[in-house]
């Protein structure tokens, strides 16, 4: 992540972040740096288990056409990116737009979001790090609720940030304290898994996650990820678990 280690892991509905420069290639929590075009700006990293909250993004944007010319292999694998928006019953799975700049800015300045990822950022210094839209990159979901967003998901690949994840689909997840308790977290990350499934059938997805972090332990094993083991990490007791879409033969 191209942070020192801060006593962090997992998601509370949640997420962990960390500036990335052109320069920078190491791996960050979600996402390799090494992954997409050289950029001068700081792109927004989200993760799991346990690196210094935020760092932030916002890099350009993309234009489309840019986008409709990405290779069907991106880090995740061969698959076409970006999918058409998934739908759940209340939620829209999506691309960034420029609309969601407030509202990732709100999320990585809050102390509650950053409870178990190393704290919030300062407000002045998001401001100042995104200046325009939120980044777009393959795997990275905003989820929508009436319009509006409530907060980020991420599947992504060869984080680097933990060796039990190495070659292996990461989920990410995090949301806005006022979007907590609604059951939001656990319908947006199961219609992310559903695509994932579709998209690379028996290809399995790991969790990583503080145990302290209850709201994350508890979603994880609704979503039925399985736990794979525990250990230290960051200062910290962290869960390490995997779910796959398909079912072990009795």
């Amino acid at each position: 992540m191209t942070v020192a280690p801060a006593p962090s892991g997992g998601w509370t509905g949640l997420a962990e972040v960390t500036p990335v420069t052109s320069a920078e290639v190491s791996p960050s929590v979600a996402l390799r740096a090494s992954t997409f075009e050289p950029r001068t700006d700081t792109d927004i990293r989200i993760g799991t288990a346990g690196q210094k909250l935020l760092p932030l993004s916002v890099a350009r944007v993309p234009a489309r056409r840019e986008w409709d010319r990405l290779p069907a292999v991106t880090e995740l694998g061969p698959v076409a990116w970006p999918p058409v928006p998934i739908r759940s019953e209340r939620l829209v799975l999506r691309e960034p737009e420029a609309r969601d700049r407030a509202a990732v800015i709100e999320l990585l300045a809050s102390p509650e979001v950053g409870t178990y990822l190393g704290g919030p950022r300062p407000r002045d210094e998001l401001e100042r790090a995104m200046p325009g839209a939120p980044s777009r990159r393959p795997g990275l979901f905003i989820v929508d609720l009436d319009g509006a967003m409530i907060g980020q998901i991420t599947l992504t690949k060869e984080t680097g940030h933990l060796r039990q994840a190495a070659g292996k689909a990461e989920l990410g997840y995090l949301f806005l304290p006022q979007a907590w308790g609604y059951g939001y977290a656990a319908e947006a990350c199961a219609a992310a898994l559903d695509w994932f499934a579709g998209a690379l059938p028996g290809e399995p997805v790991v969790l990583a996650t503080q145990t302290a972090n209850v709201r994350s332990m508890r979603l994880a094993a609704k979503l039925g990820f399985t736990e794979v083991e525990r250990f230290e990490a960051y200062g910290a007791e962290q869960w390490f678990g995997m779910w796959s879409s398909v079912t072990p033969s009795g």
